[in-house]
């Protein structure tokens, strides 16, 4: 009898654990998606990178932080900008961030890789938008400009 008690609570106390080992899992996953991926580029924003002292620090009522790292998993480009904007509730207008002019980014390199970047606790969504261009190219000994490309990935932040 005292054995079927024991069992029962040994079992009883290793699910009660298990769930709240689940549940606190559950709680610290941040929300999807944070990274996204194209032909071209990886982009991830997650938690800040806190690793210096001397860092800003995310202000409860005012300011979140997040990191970003962006990763070319295409060719080659030339003249690559990455830029980041937030929305703002009450207004159609985006707020820019930064914005960082790169030159050459080779395959497969970190292209951007931002620590700690303040949002409003307004916000609701990060914009980053990368343009770059072609190679230049010669014709007839006139050098012509590389066509430009931009692509946008739109995260979701500041969410519970």
């Amino acid at each position: 009898m005292y054995q079927k008690i024991i069992c029962f609570m040994l079992v009883f106390f290793c699910l009660s654990f298990n769930l709240v080992n689940n549940v606190e899992a559950q709680k610290l996953k941040v929300p999807d998606p944070y990274i996204k991926s194209t032909e071209q580029w990886s982009v991830q924003i997650g938690n800040p990178i806190l690793d210096e002292k001397d860092m800003a620090k995310p202000k409860s009522d005012i300011a979140n932080m997040y990191s970003l790292v962006i990763t070319n998993t295409g060719e080659t480009l030339n003249n690559v900008i990455v830029e980041a904007y937030r929305n703002d509730p009450n207004s159609p207008t985006k707020y820019g961030l930064f914005s960082n002019p790169l030159g050459i980014v080779e395959h497969g390199k970190v292209a951007f890789q931002h620590k700690n970047f303040p949002v409003s606790v307004k916000a609701d969504q990060v914009e980053i938008v990368i343009s770059w261009e072609d190679s230049p190219t010669t014709k007839n000994g006139i050098k012509i400009q590389g066509r430009k490309y931009k692509q946008t990935f739109a995260f979701g932040v500041n969410r519970d």
